[in-house]
């Protein structure tokens, strides 16, 4: 974790995270690619050795990569609110929020070994636990940000779940542009930033907040690491390429540097390091 201290507004906490583990080599895994027709269905063994020596080039390599380009572009910089990156670890199965069944308890349970579930609870109690909580204005999650197929989703879903996330979220036909994801809450800080970023930008860009009744149907209660905030009612969204729907290398051992599209992940990071930038000068 990396902080640069805010000048006027100090107190004013903007939190920008990626997390570096890649996803493990478990059955629910392979349950997914089932899912998607790419393994028969007799071939659901998490032993295979398909399934080990996960490189996470994209997921989450990219939004590493992100991460300490923000870093090294902020080093010398003073915002007036404080900036502050954070790399999380344990944001893949077993540990994230989604994979498990609706329970709220189980899934409690395991959702905290997220590292980004920590931190957030570090933030609603404070660092001795007195209970103040940080104000933390908003998160930014980076997550899967380096595939950029122009000629159309990869893998546009095969199961009926999948078919009714693409119908509802009305995704462009094209695989190209950049996606900011959040809940109900978060939505007018997600989009005031995702207007900013599509400002004077080239970079397509495709928002969706969703709404409560999404997640109690689908049991879909969030993205990645911004739903560890959401519980300590932190705004926050997603930056992500929106691999799951687009890449054949999500989750997968080929999913390494040779598949990132560099041109393309260079202008969101570059844009998105002003929009950075202009959030914590309270310019969003």
């Amino acid at each position: 974790m990396v902080e640069i201290p805010g000048s006027a507004l100090s107190e004013e906490i903007i939190i920008v995270g990626a997390h570096y583990d890649s996803r493990t080599a478990m059955k629910g895994d392979n349950d997914l690619e089932k899912q998607r027709g790419r393994i028969p269905d007799n071939c659901v063994d998490p032993q295979q050795d398909s399934r080990w020596n996960t490189p996470g080039a994209n997921d989450n390599g990219s939004g590493v990569a992100a991460l300490l380009a923000l870093a090294h572009a902020f080093k010398k910089r003073k915002f007036q609110r404080t900036l502050r990156l954070v790399a999380w670890v344990n944001e893949e199965f077993p540990f994230y929020a989604n994979t498990f069944a609706a329970d709220k308890r189980h899934q409690r349970y395991h959702a905290s070994g997220m590292g980004s579930y920590h931190h957030a609870l570090h933030c609603a109690t404070g660092s001795d636990n007195s209970g103040i909580q940080e104000n933390i204005v908003g998160v930014i999650t980076l997550d899967t940000m380096g595939c950029y197929p122009g000629d159309g989703y990869i893998y546009p879903g095969k199961s009926l779940r999948d078919l009714f996330m693409k119908w509802i979220l009305r995704m462009p036909e094209t695989g190209d542009f950049v996606g900011f994801l959040s809940d109900a809450p978060s939505k007018t800080f997600m989009r005031n930033f995702a207007g900013h970023f599509s400002r004077e930008s080239e970079i397509d860009t495709f928002c969706f907040s969703a709404p409560r009744i999404l997640n109690v149907l689908l049991k879909n209660g969030a993205w990645s690491d911004d739903w560890s905030y959401w519980q300590f009612g932190y705004p926050g969204f997603i930056v992500t390429d929106m691999a799951y729907l687009r890449s054949p290398q999500y989750h997968r051992n080929d999913d390494t540097v040779e598949h990132i599209d560099f041109p393309e992940f260079a202008k969101v990071v570059w844009r998105l390091r002003e929009s950075v930038e202009a959030l914590a000068e309270k310019q969003i």
